[in-house]
């Protein structure tokens, strides 16, 4: 399992909740496994 930095998180949620980017293409570009995107999502929430 890869450590995502906090700052990375922090971009990643602020990319999904702006909508400039969809679930998929954050997953790929930040290289977040599924479960953890799925735990990011409901924070932006």
């Amino acid at each position: 399992m890869t450590k995502i930095s906090v700052n990375t998180k922090i971009k990643a949620v602020e990319e999904y909740a702006d909508g400039t980017a969809s679930l998929a293409a954050i997953r790929i570009k930040y290289g977040i496994a599924q479960l953890d995107l799925n735990s990011l999502q409901q924070l932006a929430k």
